[in-house]
């Protein structure tokens, strides 16, 4: 489930067929097909406004990233392939993890969004070219084989999951700054649920928190 930063009346989901929005506040949904009609399969979506315009975003576990218009009549899914990396003995980018749309800041006040992606199993962090509509590689893991997932932000710092904890990636530098000063904290909150932890999403209308939580591989974000 993703919400637009900037109009938190949009939002996404998805089931392994289809990717559903609604520009409602969640009170009605619509759904937008996919990018495949004969491969299901939907790894991840997000949904952004830029330059202006509302744009939905998806990735298959096959068929790498996509988006779509979901206002304009007759909206037809774009595939990305441009800028991922590519196994040579496939013929579309590696498993592509998630997707986090982060608002920025220009020089003049205004706000905008980037979009920042993750790749699995050939762990990567892209930031996505919105106006070549193709993929900037930001880091390369050091592992020949790991999974970058779960992205949030911390102030300007990028937060992603992966097999050995958690990592960061300042998006000003594109460095790593280490291990984030919270992980500590974290592992405490883990070790006081019993059993298995699972991830949920709640707003903060509902959550009565005034920070973050990090459950699993997810963020309660607000």
């Amino acid at each position: 489930l993703c919400v637009n930063p900037l109009n938190n009346m949009e939002m996404v989901t998805a089931t392994k067929d289809a990717v559903y929005y609604s520009d409602n506040g969640g009170d009605s949904w619509i759904s937008l097909g996919s990018t495949s009609q004969k491969t299901p399969g939907v790894k991840a979506v997000a949904v952004a406004t830029m330059d202006g315009e509302s744009v939905v975003f998806m990735t298959h576990p096959i068929l790498g990233l996509s988006y779509i218009y979901p206002h304009k009549k007759n909206a037809m899914w774009n595939d990305v392939e441009e800028g991922f990396v590519m196994m040579q003995s496939l013929t579309s980018p590696d498993e592509i993890a998630d997707i986090l749309p982060v608002v920025r800041t220009n020089d003049d006040g205004s706000k905008f969004t980037e979009l920042y992606l993750s790749q699995s199993y050939m762990p990567c962090i892209y930031k996505f070219d919105w106006e070549n509509k193709k993929g900037v590689l930001l880091y390369k893991g050091t592992e020949p084989v790991d999974s970058f997932d779960g992205l949030t932000t911390i102030n300007d710092v990028l937060v992603y999951t992966h097999l050995e904890g958690i990592g960061a990636l300042d998006m000003k530098t594109y460095k790593s700054p280490g291990t984030p000063t919270q992980f500590a904290d974290w592992n405490k909150a883990f070790a006081a649920v019993p059993g298995m932890i699972n991830s949920a999403w709640v707003p903060q209308s509902r959550s009565g928190f005034s920070k973050g939580i990090l459950l699993n591989e997810l963020w309660l974000l607000y």
